[in-house]
């Protein structure tokens, strides 16, 4: 009975103790790693002591058993668990620092190390390695099972040790044997299931503990060091974290914003009311936009900063404050104010550039243009969207071809660079001159042209220049090739007409020396009468030459037509088939000028007119008229000076046409289309000559089947342009 006492008080001091080694454990959990581990390897080192004397009581009952006189007073064989579970729950080198400690003791005390000692301590390391090893892939509770397990093999080497020790003794008895054993395998599983669920509570939420500590730090670094400005606020928002981003931006140390205010911290003052009710929306668990603001450092220094706010609660959704974090946002507006500059000096580069600028996303087909791209075709900026017309119709129909071929040579990667110059429509449906450049700044994988930009530049001027120009310069080779022409007219003229002159004074004088019977007569008739007709010739080339002698007066151009379209009602009787109509405005006025000559132009241009309807009929149309100076080109006529106005003659038809490879020469002596009995291609050439040397001017239109329009222009000057 006294043994049963001792083992029953002993029992009552091992489970005090763990329950004291309970509260130890969790009275450390906020204690520095280190103290943590030294204060862990004393409690399991006083465990093992401890369980050591529960043991003593067993070693006595069965030493007597065994008619055995010694006892140990420190006995190891408890102290397998506390080892195996100093390294599952610690760590190894807890776990090899109490085992080491342990067997220190033991030879201080029982004064030697026997196998029985060291033989459990090496197994109980080694299990508790392998029981780590696989727990520590889930870190989670020791379940009893395996506490149970590593009891039962912690008790293996106890039983070899005692099976050695006591299977020769002939006094044991062969049940009392077997009775201790028995005794071992239920111990040493239910010591280990006791201890180990009084260890493993503790230490687990030790781990927790320093893990989430561990998590806590890291985030306040992460925070400290972030390159965002971060404040943390209370529910009663005063500053209660500040990192070393906003230290840098406002200037305060953080001993100096603990505890303040937020409003005279972050904001200018003419955003408080703002922010104030934003900040308690956040509180309340709503959704603030985020504001821009200019804060002032300790020192003055204004920075551009972005402020956005959330709410922090605890698990049950209670706010403990808020976060405000703020975004320094001094380079992003310096690099807006240097793409608004750049934008800037590119939009007057092409502005004085006078260029349209373009962007087609061909995988959306949607186009964008500026401004300058649609004032050129007449449009609005609001108005060039609502305009279905594709881009291609608007291509003037001669230049189509041309320009379609041009893009899908460079769509499909053929010419680095789309250019060509071309016409487009405009609004009104006028066409202008575009200098057209363009290059696609984005493929596919495949090569496929996914985005093309470009520009466009109003060439009209240019052109139109350039046409004048090549229209001047034609004007000046014709009125060069013309002057040269009239200049060896009037030489030939003037050297005909002396011959002439004695062709014609040799007949004369024959046909009067002749007696009029004589058969000779009648062939000297027929020579003056080719003379006359030649002499008749040369005084056309004279007029063509200008070398003719002129007699000026105040001519009513008017009376002339009247009195040329009686002269050709000859040409014209008994033709039903052909209209006369001429239209006199009636302020037209009188112009100086020969009154023969210019009889001949009317007669020349209404002659002309009646046989190019000499087959299908038609209409005679002959029109005069004043129009202002401005109204004609001086390169078009014989003036330097412009007049006072004009006198307008137009003489158009309705007959064949003219061949428009044919109105370049209209004007060279000698040219006709008609045949030798019908003309002698000086007719036109006379009416030129005559136009200029008055200083005036003359132009044709014609289209074939559908007539000619002729176009006299002849100064006037003084009181009579009025």
């Amino acid at each position: 009975m006294a043994q049963l006492a001792n083992l029953s008080n002993s029992i009552l001091l091992m489970t005090m103790f763990m329950l004291a080694f309970s509260w130890a454990l969790t009275s450390i959990r906020r204690s520095m790693p280190s103290l943590q581990r030294f204060t862990g390897i004393l409690l399991f080192i006083a465990t093992a002591l401890i369980a050591s004397f529960v043991i003593i009581p067993l070693q006595e009952t069965m030493l007597q058993l065994q008619g055995a006189e010694r006892i140990d007073w420190l006995d190891p064989s408890a102290f397998p668990i506390v080892i195996a579970l100093a390294v599952v729950l610690a760590g190894v080198l807890d776990g090899v620092l109490t085992a080491l400690a342990v067997a220190t003791l033991a030879y201080l005390m029982n004064g030697s190390l026997s196998p029985s000692v060291i033989v459990p301590l090496v197994f109980a390391l080694a299990a508790g390695l392998v029981v780590r090893h696989f727990w520590g892939l889930h870190r989670d509770f020791i379940s009893a099972r395996v506490l149970a397990l590593l009891g039962l093999a912690l008790s293996l080497p106890q039983l070899g040790l005692f099976y050695m020790q006591f299977h020769n003794t002939a006094d044991l008895e062969t049940r009392s044997l077997l009775g201790s054993m028995a005794l071992i395998l239920v111990g040493y599983p239910a010591a280990s299931l006791v201890i180990g669920s009084l260890f493993s509570q503790p230490y687990h939420q030790i781990m927790l503990e320093n893990q989430l500590l561990d998590s806590q730090e890291r985030n306040r670094q992460m925070v400290l060091l972030a390159g965002n400005a971060i404040v943390n606020f209370n529910a009663e928002l005063e500053v209660i974290d500040y990192n070393e981003e906003a230290q840098r931006i406002f200037g305060y140390p953080r001993q100096y914003v603990i505890g303040r205010r937020y409003l005279s911290l972050l904001f200018p003052s003419y955003c408080w009311a703002g922010v104030e009710i934003d900040a308690q929306r956040v509180m309340d668990g709503g959704q603030v936009r985020e504001h821009e603001v200019q804060v002032v450092s300790r020192e003055g220094k204004e920075t551009p900063m972005i402020w956005s706010f959330s709410r922090i609660t605890n698990a049950r959704d209670e706010p403990l404050g808020m976060m405000a974090i703020g975004q320094d946002i001094s380079q992003r507006k310096r690099n807006e104010l240097k793409l608004a500059e750049n934008e800037e000096r590119v939009r007057l580069a092409l502005s004085g550039a006078d260029l349209g600028m373009w962007d087609w996303n061909l995988a959306t087909d949607e186009f964008v243009c500026n401004e300058r791209w649609a004032e050129m075709l007449g449009y609005g900026l609001e108005e060039i969207s609502s305009d279905s017309t594709p881009w291609d119709e608007r291509i003037h129909p001669e230049d189509r071809d041309h320009v379609l071929e041009q893009m899908e040579q460079h769509l499909s990667g053929e010419s680095e660079q789309f250019e060509v110059e071309h016409r487009l429509r405009r609004s009104d449906g006028d066409y202008i001159w575009v200098l057209a450049r363009a290059r696609v700044i984005q493929r596919s994988p495949e090569d496929q042209p996914l985005r093309m930009t470009g520009t466009l530049l109003d060439i009209s001027q240019r052109i139109g220049s350039e046409q004048e120009r090549r229209r001047l310069e034609r004007q000046l080779r014709y009125s060069q090739k013309m002057e040269t022409i009239g200049t060896l007219a009037g030489g030939i003229a003037h050297d005909f007409n002396n011959i002439l002159q004695a062709i014609m004074g040799y007949t004369t004088l024959g046909t009067t020396r002749l007696p009029a019977e004589h058969p000779a007569q009648q062939d000297l008739e027929r020579v003056l009468s080719a003379s006359e007709r030649a002499r008749s010739l040369v005084d056309q080339m004279l007029v063509f030459s200008r070398q003719s002698q002129q007699s000026r007066a105040l001519v009513d151009v008017e009376q002339l037509c009247r009195e040329a379209l009686r002269m050709l009602e000859p040409q014209v009787k008994g033709r039903d088939d052909l209209k006369v109509k001429l239209a006199v405005e009636p302020d037209c006025p009188q112009i100086i000028a020969d009154p023969t000559q210019i009889h001949q132009v009317v007669m020349n241009l209404m002659i002309n007119a009646v046989h190019a309807m000499k087959d299908g009929g038609g209409e005679l149309g002959v029109e005069l008229g004043r129009i202002p100076a401005e109204a004609v080109d001086l390169s078009q006529t014989g003036l330097n000076e412009a007049p006072d106005a004009w006198l307008e003659l137009v003489v158009s038809d309705s007959g064949c046409g003219i061949d428009p490879k044919n109105i370049s020469r209209l004007f060279e002596p000698f040219f006709t289309t008609k045949s030798v009995e019908e003309g002698t291609g000086l007719g036109l050439s006379v009416v030129h000559g005559i136009v200029s040397s008055h200083g005036g001017g003359i132009s044709v239109e014609s289209e074939i089947g559908r007539g000619s329009r002729f176009v006299v222009w002849l100064p006037v000057h003084g009181d009579r342009a009025g």
